[in-house]
């Protein structure tokens, strides 16, 4: 199931940060990995995100996020 959020702060020297629900619920960790997209991928603080919730040992953690409304510069759709 895929939830929304934002995100809360990203670590680019660390690569990786935390995003915070939508719902209001806790935070979840998001690893560069699991961004979709380039090698070099970081996140902005406040940016809105769809992502897949996985629980694991460490408690919940990101994977296939996407950002919304976001897209390249000079990117023209035709």
């Amino acid at each position: 199931m895929r939830v929304a959020g934002r995100v809360k702060w990203f670590d680019l020297a660390r690569c990786f940060g935390m995003i915070g629900y939508a719902s209001g619920e806790s935070e979840c960790l998001v690893h560069h990995s699991g961004i979709r997209g380039t090698v070099c991928n970081p996140l902005t603080a406040g940016e809105p995100v769809e992502f897949e919730v996985v629980h694991g040992g460490g408690g919940a953690t990101a994977r296939d996020l996407i950002r919304l409304g976001w897209t390249f510069p000079g990117l023209v759709v035709a």
